[in-house]
């Protein structure tokens, strides 16, 4: 319902359409990620840079980066343009998850002490 017009000579008209939406034929096509973290081996506390490309090897924007300590959310951001942002290596057992978009989720738990990653294979990135 909508008013056209004003004062004495205005009407009320309402329209009814006829178009059907039509269904998408296709469901989403989901894409694997590529997670690269700098350096791999990180000490506590040290600055992490974290890559995220899709299958083609293109950078991924506006994913969401949340690294999380038991039931604690320490840090939450979006990846740039270049498919890139950084964080803080805490202490304890931490995950690491990347969501977002048509990308399957990726997860990754780790324990960090004082002395660093334990774990003789530290962070997924090039060796």
């Amino acid at each position: 319902m909508a008013q056209q017009g004003s004062g004495e000579s205005a009407k009320l008209v309402s329209a009814i359409s006829t178009t059907l939406s039509a269904p998408n034929p296709e469901p989403p096509v989901m894409e694997n990620l590529s997670v690269v973290f700098t350096p791999v081996d990180p000490a506590p506390g040290q600055v992490v840079d974290v890559t995220i490309t899709d299958q083609s090897n293109q950078p991924v924007e506006g994913l969401s980066i949340t690294i999380v300590r038991g039931d604690e959310t320490l840090t939450s951001l979006l990846s740039d343009e270049n498919g890139q942002n950084s964080f803080p290596i805490p202490v304890g057992v931490i995950t690491i998850r990347i969501s977002g978009g048509q990308y399957y989720p990726f997860e990754f738990n780790l324990t960090v002490t004082e002395n660093g990653i334990d774990d003789e294979n530290g962070l997924p990135g090039d060796r």
